[in-house]
């Protein structure tokens, strides 16, 4: 049987993280959240697996990293 994916779009991981739209394309640019992928050939909806999210929320409180930085 098939694994079910569940996908992410951009405002539900904002939600999710607590991120704006330029904290998160500033860390996605510096490798510090994943990239997104895409839908279409023309790269206009970007989706992020949930568990890749819900990983690197679990990192990010485990290691205390959330609650002693702050992304310029």
């Amino acid at each position: 049987m098939a694994e079910f994916v569940r996908l992410l779009r951009r405002a539900v991981v904002r939600d999710r993280t607590a991120l704006s739209n330029t904290q998160l394309h500033v860390m996605i640019k510096s490798g510090l959240f994943p990239a997104p992928s895409y839908l279409t050939d023309t790269n206009r909806i970007p989706v992020w697996d949930e568990r890749v999210v819900n990983d690197w929320i679990k990192a990010r409180l485990s290691s205390g990293i959330a609650a002693k930085s702050k992304v310029a």
